[in-house]
């Protein structure tokens, strides 16, 4: 076999696997994302039943930690396979916009007071929680 011909089995060979691989390392992410079982509500006029309020109103409120400091905010509600509002996602402080991160939790760790939520849990917890990436 000349180089030609041997150059040319090469990039068909890899052609064929390429698309397979680009497959694999898709199906993982939405395996990574189905067993979380949750949906993101598309609809910002939706009513987040507990605190009789639109997601629209809700978004970027502000969520304190249970020493009193601002952990982040608000940034989209989750609903579970039964379309049922289970969780909430925060975005997590970061520096500069550095760091965040993207944090489910369950709308009954969330207590509303004055314009605010509050969470009581350490930052160990926190850091704890399941990751959203949407």
């Amino acid at each position: 076999m000349n180089t030609r011909n041997f150059l040319a089995a090469i990039v068909a060979t890899s052609m064929v696997a390429l698309p397979g691989s680009l497959l694999a390392q898709t199906a993982t992410a939405t395996t990574e994302t189905e067993t979380q079982g949750y949906l993101e509500i598309e609809d910002d006029a939706t009513i987040i039943a507990p605190f009789n309020l639109t997601i629209e109103e809700l978004d970027d409120y502000d969520v304190i930690g249970s020493t009193g400091e601002k952990i982040g905010e608000i940034e989209d509600f989750l609903t579970d396979a039964s379309g049922e509002t289970v969780a909430a996602v925060i975005e997590t402080e970061g520096f500069l916009g550095i760091g965040d991160e993207d944090v489910i939790v369950t709308l009954d760790q969330l207590e509303l007071v004055d314009g605010k939520f509050q969470i009581n849990l350490t930052e160990e917890e926190l850091e704890a929680l399941p990751k959203w990436d949407d």
